[in-house]
């Protein structure tokens, strides 16, 4: 995270060269490329990165202010463990997995897991992406059991606008998903650029028929997402929409697993299924996407008819009552009148 070095940084030229590599991944993440001249980042390095940081001019100190440009040191760096944790699933880029498997850089991560980009030698394919289930989410039995059975439900489906799953394996005790690497952002991420503002309406309109279109491909196979919101949703290049993470999809051929908790994201959750109701089904995976659409169409949650003020969030209270919010038409003129009615 490269916020805590940004207050001493500022303007400032460094007095030695620092081939230093930043990379921004989809998810906002800042990762360290390479460090003094791209050797292996290590204890020293980081040492002498830091030291070179914070060794700017006396002018600067006394225009800039002493405090604010020279933090507190940590104590030391004694390892590379002090740096990116200890957490066995987590690893740095440029980490050789195996002979065959380098971890180009992590593109994601959740409650569950983490996500990266592999170059594995032994695949067809130029990366692959490999999900791997956190340690202390593995010794929950239902955490596990939702993990696994992602893998194994999703792996004989293809579609192109559903990511691939290769294979479901165990590795150095971490349970893995190998998995389709997907070039390009979530649509989360995605609907904050300014790239996103000024595209084309009839764009934006074929993301969300291809997240329809996604949609009915899993009811074919008795699937629901059940966790459909903008960052589940990769936007490739070409801005073609891809569903990711299944793990708290509900699969309706297999035995339903015994957990009453509500799991997901609740803004985009229909009232039922934050209500944990018997009800939820296709429908709800349905509204998600109707919210998800009037999101990316006018750059705002719904509102209320009776209450344009405040955003509609649909909450337990409102279930079974039909509330009109204001046609997303109305909000944005180019939003076509059949597309409006259609959310």
């Amino acid at each position: 995270d490269a916020r805590p070095i940004s207050p001493f940084l500022g303007n400032v030229s460094l007095e030695a060269p620092i081939n230093l590599s930043l990379a921004l991944d989809a998810n906002g993440i800042v990762h360290v490329e390479g460090v003094a001249n791209a050797t292996p980042l290590s204890s020293q390095n980081l040492a002498e990165l830091y030291q070179q940081a914070v060794d700017i001019h006396e002018d600067e100190k006394t225009a800039m202010g002493e405090e604010a440009l020279t933090p507190t040191p940590p104590e030391s760096f004694a390892s590379i463990d002090d740096v990116i944790g200890n957490d066995p699933s987590d690893f740095p880029p440029g980490y050789k997995f195996s002979p065959t498997e380098t971890f180009v850089r992590k593109v994601g991560f959740g409650g569950f897991s983490h996500i990266y980009q592999v170059a594995n030698e032994e695949s067809e394919e130029e990366f692959e992406a490999y999900k791997i289930l956190k340690p202390e989410m593995a010794t929950d039995p239902t955490a596990l059991l939702r993990f696994q059975r992602s893998a194994q439900a999703m792996m004989g489906i293809q579609h192109q606008n559903i990511a691939k799953i290769y294979e479901y394996m165990v590795k150095r005790d971490l349970h893995i998903i190998r998995m389709e690497y997907v070039e390009g952002l979530n649509l989360e991420r995605f609907m904050e650029l300014s790239r996103f503002k000024e595209l084309d309406i009839n764009k934006k309109i074929g993301i969300a028929n291809d997240i329809a279109k996604a949609l009915m491909a899993l009811r074919n196979y008795s699937i629901l997402h059940a966790d459909l919101k903008p960052a589940n949703i990769m936007i490739t290049n070409n801005y073609k929409a891809k569903l990711i993470d299944f793990e708290l999809s509900k699969f309706l051929k297999l035995p339903p697993i015994d957990d009453t908790k509500v799991t997901g994201t609740p803004k985009y959750f229909s009232p039922e299924h934050l209500a944990a109701k018997q009800s939820f089904g296709e429908w709800s995976d349905i509204f998600s996407l109707g919210l998800i659409m009037y999101k990316m169409l006018t750059g705002e949650f719904p509102r209320k008819v009776d209450d344009p003020e405040k955003e509609y969030m649909f909450s337990i209270l409102e279930l079974g009552k039909n509330i009109q919010p204001i046609h997303p038409s109305l909000v944005n003129k180019e939003i076509p009148e059949e597309v409006g009615d259609a959310i």
